[in-house]
């Protein structure tokens, strides 16, 4: 019989004074039981981990959903249909916002300006030119943010004589055509949408459109004068 059986079945004697075991056999067989029991394993338990992984894309994809569906929580905007941009157009047009930032002809516009030998060189990058040198300036101009047809004129044409300009007398050399003569009329159309949205000026964009028919129109002329541009404002 096994040290361990001994201990299930030995019946102690109550009350005799003889111990059941000796207190050598109980540390012995209390070792053995130690040294064969085994010890816990810890480790994640696949199922647990599992359910956890579906239970949080769930919720994941749920609150995705939701964020491109609201339309911003807009009672004028229900459609679990809508997409993320429909709802922001909507939100914006509720909202009266009209300029969600620099237009594609604006950026190309402003590149062109900034190019060596073009407009930065009499007007300045701060559009304010050189009163000294007689270079009037764009910001606040009223001929700038005026009449497209006038800007587009001079642009191409150049212009010639006294101009005033924000209060002030201009006009001591003609403005001419330089680098940009030879430019598109998307280029054009793109440096003309910057200036007059450039800077402290709000003004509409000039389209392509409009370009090519001023220039089919003046052709190769010399530059204009006031008194001619008055009939175009």
């Amino acid at each position: 019989m096994s040290d361990e059986e001994n201990l299930n079945t030995h019946k102690p004697t109550c009350g005799t004074g003889e111990p059941s075991l000796h207190d050598d056999e109980i540390l012995d067989l209390h070792a053995r039981l130690l040294r064969e029991k085994k010890k816990p394993i810890l480790a994640f338990h696949l199922v647990p981990l599992i359910l956890v992984f579906l239970v949080g894309t769930v919720i994941f994809w749920a609150g995705l959903v939701i964020s491109l569906q609201t339309g911003f929580w807009s009672v004028n905007v229900y459609d679990i249909h809508w997409e993320k941009s429909n709802a922001l157009a909507e939100h914006t047009k509720e909202a009266g916002v009209t300029n969600s930032g620099p237009s594609a002809a604006f950026k190309k516009g402003k590149k062109l300006f900034n190019t060596p030998g073009s407009c930065v060189t009499c007007h300045q990058a701060n559009g304010l030119g050189l009163k000294t040198n007689h270079w009037p300036p764009l910001d606040g101009s009223e001929w700038v943010t005026g009449s497209p047809q006038v800007l587009t004129r001079i642009v191409l044409n150049g212009v010639q004589g006294p101009i005033e300009v924000k209060g002030e007398k201009y006009g001591l050399a003609p403005m001419v055509p330089l680098i940009w003569k030879d430019w598109s009329d998307s280029d054009i159309a793109a440096v003309l949408t910057y200036v007059r949205n450039a800077w402290s000026n709000e003004a509409t964009e000039v389209d392509v459109a409009t370009v090519s028919k001023i220039r089919s129109e003046t052709g190769d002329r010399g530059p204009w004068t006031v008194e001619e541009l008055k009939e175009f404002q």
